[in-house]
Formats: structure tokens, C-alpha cells, sequence
């Protein structure tokens, strides 16, 4: 090759290769674009064939593809996608209900029988009174997987318990024990090998778990007219509150944080009207996951869940009267709750950062406190009641909505400040809030 020639060849070849990447640079945008579009074109397919599941699913891919697309949030928003999820989700909740309210009548009809289930972390033979039985596998919470036997008619009765290991060997407890439900709410055995560890959980007759008083710190409440729960120092990941404490009535839960942080579940006794202040935050945040609050609450107080991130639903009775400030704040709830008649207000911070999709306000609420919704960055969707007349400041900040339904009776809604909705909003959507009054922007 003439070498005279060959810095022009170098230097046409690196043009070339310049105008290639700088072609390819300049046609990626188009790919996931485009990409984004072939998601949102098959998202309609599936959407026509009603199969919703698959249509949110590449809808959401298109997101991916294309952060910003408002045609993929507002298919998201779309009525009937709206209407699968809140279905989906509650019977998610519902088949949940359903596993819970099983296994308390199989543990109600053991009780009947003065039968004991005796949960073990060690899966091997057990030795009951030196004849051998086999442990079942079973999962007793979302984080721990025990092994059970029942050993059947066992109250009052006296039993020796030992295992055998892998290698043949037997380790024998030291004592014999008697499960009378009273003395004993959990039991060690096998001394020096805690992996061996037995426990055996009493249950009431309802199927709930047994807690002796000895487990709650209580004080009287101010009425002086009951006794009210200030702490747990308990062992148990479930937890049942008893109706009654040293034969006073309980009528008042509080003061649970700071004492555990492993709490799966919560049984709260009709006849308790209270839960106070921050009754449940902290101590449970992270972990309780169910919570069954009886129909004789009528006051919630500010903060009570806060922070609860296992929290993804829960029933409010339908008697409540009083509830605080940011009850469910960055909690994990994510189905808005069925309102009780009573709330006419939904108060400040109340769902602030939690996981909800779509709401829909039920008649008989008036105003939505500041902040109410904040940071519900899921939050794609509400549908305002007739009933509607104020709403405060930052009430949807930080939100995600696309769609705002206004029934066409409101006239009229007063706005206590910057309402915080977000530029997302559909221009339909924006063009209802100013016929309202909203005066500030998107």
C-alpha cells in the first residue's frame, strides 16, 4: 500500500465509524419507543379479548420502555383495568381471610377435644412416652417453618418427650411435663440444644391463640370503668388479646410499640372501644400483617398504624366515630378501606405514602385532610362522592393520577390550598377540576 495514502484511509474509516455510532446513538430513542408502542398495541389485543391480566401487563412493560407515555398510564387507568385489580385484590384478601378463619376452627375443634399441637424447629422422631412419631412440616408464620405433632387428649395428662437424631442418638428432656393450658405457655425440653427446642401453644375455644394475662402490662383507663393494655412482653408471634384482665373488662389498646418486632398477628376482644395513640406503630412496624379490630371500636387514634409495612389491608368497623391523624402513614395498605358512615373527614396524613392504586370516596365524606394522600405514588386514580365540598392542601402531592372522577351534581368544591394534583392528569380530567373552582396549576 502507498503509505501517502494511508492517514486519508485512517481518517475516512474513523468518519465512518463516527457517523455509524453516532446513527445508532441517535436511533435508540426510536427503539424503545417503538418498543414501548408494540407493548402498548399488544396490550390492547389482550385488552379487547378481556383478558385484563396480560393487558396490564404490557401496559406496564411499555412503561418501561417509556417512562413518560401517558397512553400507557391512562390504559392503566382505564375503568375496567381498575375495576380486575380491585377485584383481584380483594380476593386476595378474601382467600387470606378464608385460610385464617380455617385453621382457627381446626385449632377450635382440637381445643374441644383437650387435644395439644406441639410445633418444633427440629424435623427428625420425637419420642412420646418412648413410642415414635414423625413430624409433619408446617409453616407457622411468612418468616419461620416449624414441625408439628398433635398429641391428642393430652390435657392434665403427664408426658415424656425425646428425640432421636440423624446418627440414632436420643436426647431426653429432663422432665416430664403436664399440659394443663394453665401453668404452661411454652416449654423448653431438650436443655443445651436450643435447635431442639419444643414449644407448645395453648388455644382458646375459639381457635385463637391462648395469652395469659402475665403476658400484657395493663393500667386502668381514665374512666377508671376498665383496664387498658400498655404493653406486650409476650412470646408469641400471634397474638390474642384477652376480653379481661385481673376480672376487669379490657377496653382500651395502646402503648405495644418498642416492645416487639416480630408480631404476625393481632385478635382484638369485642368490648374494646379504644385503640390509642400510636397503639400500634413502631414496635410492629415492618411485621403485623393481619389485624382484626372488633365492632366495639369507635375511636383510632392519630398514628396507630403508622409505619406497619406488612399492613396491606384491613376492616374498619362499621361503628367508628372518631379516627387521627396519619392512622395508616407509610403503612403497606393497599386496598382503601370499605368507610365507615360515621368519618365524614378524611383526616390529615392518613393514607400519607402508603401502596394504593385507586380510590374511590364513598358518599357521606365531606372533606379530605391535608396531606391525606401524599407520596401515594401508585395512586393512579379517584373518584370523588356527590358529598364532596373541601379539599385541603397537598391532599394528592406526589401522586401519580391520570383520572379524576367528579359526579356531575358537584358544583362546586372548595379548596383549602395547593391540592397538589399532579401534571399526569388527563386534560379531561384537568378541564372537571377547573369547572369546580381549582385555580392552580398542573
Amino acid at each position: 500500500m502507498n503509505k501517502k495514502w494511508t492517514p486519508h484511509i485512517i481518517a475516512v474509516g474513523a468518519f465512518v465509524v463516527f457517523i455509524v455510532l453516532g446513527l445508532a446513538c441517535a436511533s435508540e430513542p426510536d427503539f424503545y419507543k417503538d418498543t414501548a408502542k408494540e407493548c402498548l398495541k399488544n396490550g390492547d389485543s389482550y385488552f379487547k379479548q378481556g383478558n385484563y391480566s396480560m393487558a396490564i401487563f404490557s401496559y406496564e412493560q411499555a412503561l418501561i420502555y417509556d417512562p413518560n407515555s401517558k397512553e400507557a398510564k391512562k390504559k392503566l387507568a382505564d375503568p375496567k383495568i381498575l375495576a380486575y385489580q380491585k377485584k383481584e385484590t380483594e380476593e386476595k384478601l378474601k382467600e387470606e381471610q378464608r385460610k385464617i378463619e380455617s385453621e382457627a376452627a381446626a385449632l377450635a375443634a382440637e381445643a374441644a377435644k383437650g387435644n395439644i399441637r406441639l410445633f418444633s424447629a427440629y424435623e427428625g422422631t420425637v419420642l412420646v412416652n418412648g413410642e415414635e412419631t414423625k413430624f409433619k412440616a408446617k409453616v407457622r408464620t411468612s418468616s419461620n417453618v416449624y414441625t408439628e405433632i398433635t398429641i391428642e387428649n393430652a390435657k392434665d395428662k403427664e408426658f415424656s418427650i425425646a428425640v432421636r437424631d440423624s446418627a440414632g442418638k436420643i436426647y431426653q428432656a429432663e422432665k416430664k411435663v403436664i399440659f394443663n393450658g394453665k401453668d404452661y405457655k411454652w416449654v423448653q425440653y431438650m436443655k443445651g440444644y436450643e435447635k431442639y427446642t419444643y414449644e407448645v401453644y395453648i388455644y382458646n375455644s375459639d381457635g385463637t391463640f391462648y395469652n395469659p394475662e402475665s403476658d400484657f402490662e395493663v393500667t386502668v383507663t381514665a374512666d377508671g370503668r376498665g383496664a387498658k393494655i400498655t404493653g406486650y412482653k409476650g412470646k408469641d408471634n400471634d397474638v390474642s388479646i384477652p376480653s379481661t384482665i385481673q376480672g376487669m373488662p379490657v377496653r382500651e389498646i395502646g402503648g405495644f410499640d418498642g416492645y416487639r418486632n416480630n408480631i404476625d398477628t393481632v385478635t382484638i376482644p369485642e368490648g374494646v372501644t379504644t385503640i390509642s395513640s400510636v397503639g400500634f406503630s413502631m414496635g410492629f412496624t415492618g411485621t403485623v400483617r393481619f389485624v382484626k379490630i372488633p365492632s366495639t371500636v369507635t375511636t383510632i387514634g392519630r398514628q396507630a398504624f403508622e409505619g406497619c409495612k406488612n399492613l396491606g389491608a384491613i376492616g374498619l368497623p362499621a361503628g367508628l366515630k372518631n379516627l387521627g391523624e396519619s392512622v395508616f402513614a407509610r403503612s403497606g395498605i393497599y386496598i382503601f378501606p370499605t368507610w365507615p358512615t360515621g368519618i365524614t373527614t378524611i383526616p390529615e396524613m392518613t393514607f400519607y405514602d402508603t401502596q394504593l392504586t385507586n380510590v374511590v370516596i364513598p358518599n357521606g365524606v365531606t372533606i379530605i385532610g391535608k396531606g391525606a394522600f401524599k407520596d401515594c405514588k401508585k395512586l393512579t386514580s379517584i373518584t370523588l362522592p356527590a358529598t364532596i365540598k373541601r379539599i385541603e392542601v397537598e391532599a394528592f402531592a406526589g401522586t401519580n393520577i391520570t383520572e379524576v372522577i367528579i359526579p356531575s351534581s358537584v358544583t362546586k368544591i372548595e379548596f383549602g390550598g395547593w391540592a397538589g394534583f399532579p401534571n399526569s392528569l388527563s386534560l379531561a380530567s384537568q378541564a372537571a377540576l377547573k369547572r369546580v373552582g381549582y385555580s392552580w396549576s398542573f
